[in-house]
Formats: structure tokens, sequence, C-alpha cells
């Protein structure tokens, strides 16, 4: 008597379409959340790193500018040297110290670094103008040099009115939002700029259609008066 043996089926190893399909779909929902993880803390850093950035070039210019205040008698209500390039057609003693420019009144040195006196008896120096102004969002330094013997001071032009003669203005920061100056006297309060004992220079700056890489710096420095 013969019998006869059914082959037993194996079980078939892999997976089905739709666990294929449901396995896919999960995994780009967790790659598409860690995406956004990473965009994001690429966006933060660069932000940050942006501000540090600005931060730094704020605090260097504000050193500049501070500088030249303790270097100067004064802050002049408007520029005593005559520009040939002064903000108001015609009027070359046009520059004003306010809120948004700044003119301060520096002792002339010869090259050796010694200060050139109008009257040596009272110490009074000759002075020349710097100028710091800001236009397209940059940030200028100007020098408006007093005709008097031994100055080492040379005076600077526009950028494009300058020549061998007349070097460009200095540029002294880009990215500029605001640039802002107070005067005070000792009791700190606010004066005429002719009248100031210090000058408060407020800075802010941002990168280019970014708001968030916006930075402020502040600091106040006091003149050395005369």
């Amino acid at each position: 008597m013969s019998m006869h043996v059914r082959p037993v089926r194996q079980a078939q190893a892999g997976f089905t379409l739709v666990e294929l399909t449901v396995t896919m779909v999960l995994i780009t929902l967790m790659s598409l959340t860690m995406s956004v993880f990473v965009i994001n803390g690429v966006r933060t850093y660069a932000t940050a790193q942006a501000k540090s950035e600005l931060l730094a070039q704020a605090q260097t210019a504000s050193d500049r500018i501070a500088s030249d205040i303790m270097l100067a008698g004064t802050a002049d209500q408007n520029n005593r040297i005559d520009d040939s390039y002064p903000p108001t057609a015609g009027n070359p003693n046009s520059w004003t110290s306010n809120a948004s420019t700044l003119v301060l009144a520096t002792a002339v040195e010869n090259n050796a670094g010694n200060i050139v006196y109008a009257d040596a008896a009272n110490y009074i120096s000759y002075k020349n103008n710097i100028v710091y102004y800001v236009k397209n969002k940059i940030l200028y330094r100007r020098v408006l040099a007093a005709a008097v013997t031994g100055n080492k001071a040379r005076k600077t032009c526009p950028p494009s009115n300058a020549t061998a003669a007349c070097p460009a203005d200095t540029i002294v920061l880009n990215d500029v939002v605001s640039v802002s100056y107070s005067y005070r006297d000792h009791l700190n309060q606010t004066v005429p700029p002719d009248e100031a004992r210090s000058v408060e220079v407020s800075v802010v700056l941002q990168r280019k259609n970014d708001a968030k890489t916006k930075t402020a710096y502040t600091t106040r420095t006091v003149f050395r008066n005369e």
C-alpha cells in the first residue's frame, strides 16, 4: 500500500508592499523632522555668528571714534575748516554736530607727534576737523585739515571725488542701520555739542534683509578739553 505525502510549503520571508510603503513613509517623515531641526540649528548658528561679527565691528568702530574724541578739545557746532564738498552746496561750513553727525575739533600735530600751538603760553592748539557721517549705510570719517605749517593731517574727500592729493574718506563701518550721538555735560545732562564734556555714541548694525542679526553697541567718551 503506497502512501502519498503532501509537500509542506515553507513560509516566504520578506515584507508585503503595504508594509514597505508604511516603512518608507515613516522614514521620510523622520528624515523631514530631522532636517527641520538641522536647518534651524544651522540658521541659529549663522545668526549668532553674524551678530558676533557685527558686535566686534561695532566695538572696533566705536574705539576709533572714541580715540578721536579723547584727542579732541570739543565738538564743533559747525566745521571751522572749510570743506570743498559740504553737505549743503555753496556753504563750506555746513557740517553740523547733531544726533546723526559728529564734528570734532582735534589738535593739530606735526610728523613727530607734537601738538602745534596757536598760543603756546596758554596751551591753545590749532585745530583740524574730523567729521563722522553716514551715507548709504556706511559710516565715513572725513578729515578737514587746517592750513598750518607742519600739520601732518591730510584732507580727505568723498570717494567719488577722491584724487591723489585728496584721498577718499575712510570707511569706518558697513551694514549701518544708525549711528547716533548724545552730547552730555559733567552732570550727564544733554547739552549743545560745543558745550559737551562727553559724547555717547550708539551704533546699530544689521546684515542686509536679516532683522535677526540686528546688533547694538553704546559707549561714552570724555573730551580731553583744553
